[in-house]
């Protein structure tokens, strides 16, 4: 009886807890949006750069190919970060990375039809 009553009583207090966290904004708060573009962009090069080492010693030149867009696409990210983040940030995109990724790789194929 009483641990069942001492769960339920340390359950409400971590909920309580937690949620006068989220109330005062201290767990929802994001930080600087170019940290979080930053970061996203060394994730987009690490993703890429993996791609890379799987791919490119396929014997499917089709994924030989997508191993070098992959190449091509981390440098012009490593080397664009800067004009990449202040352009997000330009444009106040919403930090979230499934809209960050939409623009970078829209810049980059952007890049690659010049």
């Amino acid at each position: 009886m009483y641990p069942k009553l001492l769960t339920i009583c340390l359950m409400v207090a971590v909920g309580a807890t937690v949620w006068g966290q989220l109330a005062t904004g201290i767990a929802g708060d994001k930080g600087d949006p170019a940290k979080i573009y930053e970061s996203c962009i060394v994730k987009k090069i690490e993703k890429c750069e993996s791609l890379v080492e799987m791919l490119q010693t396929s014997r499917s030149v089709t994924l030989r190919n997508y191993a070098i867009v992959q190449d091509q696409k981390a440098q012009f990210l490593d080397v664009q970060r800067d004009v990449l983040i202040d352009a997000m940030i330009h444009m106040q995109l919403e930090p979230k990375q499934y809209k960050i990724d939409h623009f970078l790789d829209q810049q980059f194929y952007r890049h690659l039809a010049k």
